[in-house]
């Protein structure tokens, strides 16, 4: 009876260490980072409400710029996930990405890090006290996404049309900026002047948006003007 307590015993300590980090029990969850491409072989760190490491444990990109964090099972409170480092399109990044996320399900849910949920973390810095969905909602609002779309945070899928990182990063080299941070902060900067809205969409109007419009009206403008001719 006793080796048969004792064996019980030790194969429940066998479970909770397998599903533990540092004696806490914990729960994977994956993530994205990403601008126009992956960023890769970049350091992930997540950081609680306090800005204190949730866990130990190092983590990186891959070449998808896809990674795999721990979180304490049943963490559904805001935290912070910060990459930096590594390798954008060849080169070293120097800057960081930034996802701030509060009652998170890693079980539904992927932690998406891009200049978009940068731009809403980089507000909330400015504002502490906002939280994270009154930020992402004047982030989106600025950003003219729709409020009820999610492209705010998935914003590398080429199916969206809201959120474009190739304008975001055209309109910065335009603007002779070389760190996205620094141009991200100069949109939080212009968030709280009341500045119009600064969209990076490509329109999906007549196949093309505004530049198909324009295109389109030369042409006809053209094909008349020749017939009067």
């Amino acid at each position: 009876m006793k080796l048969m307590k004792f064996l019980a015993l030790s194969y429940l300590l066998l479970l909770v260490a397998c599903g533990s980090s540092g004696g806490q029990e914990t729960v994977a969850a994956l993530g994205k980072a990403h601008l126009s491409s992956a960023l890769v072989g970049a350091s992930v760190q997540v950081l609680d409400e306090r800005g204190q490491p949730v866990t130990t444990a190092a983590r990186t990109t891959d070449a998808a710029g896809i990674f795999d964090v721990d979180l304490p099972r049943g963490h559904r409170s805001r935290f912070r996930v910060v990459v930096k480092g590594g390798t954008y399109e060849g080169k070293p990044f120097l800057d960081t990405l930034l996802l701030d996320v509060d009652h998170f399900d890693p079980a539904t849910g992927v932690l998406y890090a891009n200049a978009a949920t940068t731009l809403i973390s980089r507000y909330m810095d400015r504002h502490p006290g906002a939280n994270v969905a009154d930020a992402s909602a004047k982030v989106k609002k600025f950003l003219m996404i729709p409020l009820t779309s999610d492209a705010g945070f998935n914003v590398d899928n080429p199916l969206q049309n809201y959120f474009r990182h190739e304008k975001l990063l055209a309109d910065m080299q335009a603007s002779g900026e070389t760190r996205l941070d620094n141009y991200l902060w100069g949109l939080v900067a212009e968030i709280d002047a009341g500045v119009a809205s600064h969209v990076f969409a490509r329109s999906a109007l007549l196949g093309g948006g505004i530049d198909s419009i324009v295109g389109s009206l030369l042409k006809f403008l053209g094909k008349e003007l020749g017939k009067e001719a």
